[in-house]
């Protein structure tokens, strides 16, 4: 990621939501229990706070319907993904479905850069690959036309 972009506070807001989501998968926890520790860090890096709440509180709300969504596009059971690659993946088509005002282009590059720091190897290509066709289904006009190249991440 280079240090322009990973400075900007949504993509700040997504790396802590993608963390936020990472830690819930692995500790559990209520909604407001795991972004207290994001928000309350006063030596952390500014962020999109209403971004990332949002993330996280979409995510969690209905975490089986995200799986669902999930299981259209992956392989294999989510149960068996790495928790990386589903906080990554969730992050993505949390983005995807209730951001529409974020070009699809932005949130599958931003993921996958997160993907490449964080996940193994091939993580960057697993989820690149789901979340370019769950973006066919859920922005299918943007993803179709190509039109999304703006950054506004």
């Amino acid at each position: 990621m280079n240090v322009g972009k990973a400075n900007k506070p949504r993509s700040v807001a997504r790396r802590r939501a993608f963390q936020a989501l990472y830690q819930w998968q692995l500790a559990g926890g209520t909604t407001h229990e795991v972004m207290s520790d994001f928000l309350a860090d006063p030596d952390g890096p500014a962020f999109d706070q209403a971004h990332f709440s949002a993330l996280v509180a979409k995510a969690i709300a209905d975490p089986a319907h995200w799986e669902s969504l999930m299981e259209r596009w992956v392989t294999r059971s989510t149960g068996q993904l790495d928790p990386v690659e589903k906080a990554l993946l969730i992050i993505g088509l949390v983005e995807l479905a209730e951001f529409p005002e974020i070009p699809y282009r932005v949130v599958l590059n931003e993921v996958v850069e997160l993907a490449k720091l964080f996940g193994s190897k091939q993580s960057h290509a697993f989820v690149n690959s789901v979340l370019d066709k769950a973006a066919r289904v859920l922005r299918p006009l943007e993803a179709t036309s190509g039109s999304a190249r703006g950054r506004h991440g």
